[in-house]
């Protein structure tokens, strides 16, 4: 009965490691399957589930904008993997910037799809 219990863990351990080594966040597989997902013609998206992204910086919106977007692109590849963290494939896209004094900061807000 004790070899069970230290044996469970070793396995258990050793199933969570193999996605990293192929390039997959290992909660990525059980994290889409927490949304409901419909079908954008040859794309699947999240039905309500949205990611957002940030990005303060200063002078320049179009520097602000990319910055958010790779925001909002890095936490949904850690999130679900790569497949479903590009920004032009996702659903709902919005933006909102506003600029105070001479700083920019910007909002990006997308369900994401893959496909």
């Amino acid at each position: 009965m004790l070899t069970q219990h230290l044996n469970m863990p070793v396995l258990m351990l050793a199933f969570t490691t193999i996605p990293l080594t192929l390039g997959i966040p290992a909660n990525a597989q059980t994290l889409t399957g927490l949304h409901a997902k419909i079908q954008l013609g040859n794309k699947t998206c999240f039905a309500s589930h949205e990611h957002t992204g940030f990005a303060k910086l200063a002078a320049n919106k179009r520097a602000t904008v990319q910055a958010a977007v790779r925001d909002w692109t890095s936490f949904t590849k850690l999130e679900y993997g790569a497949r479903w963290a590009n920004f032009r494939n996702s659903h709902r896209r919005r933006m909102a910037c506003s600029k105070q004094g001479n700083s920019w900061s910007c909002k990006v807000v997308a369900s994401p799809c893959r496909g």
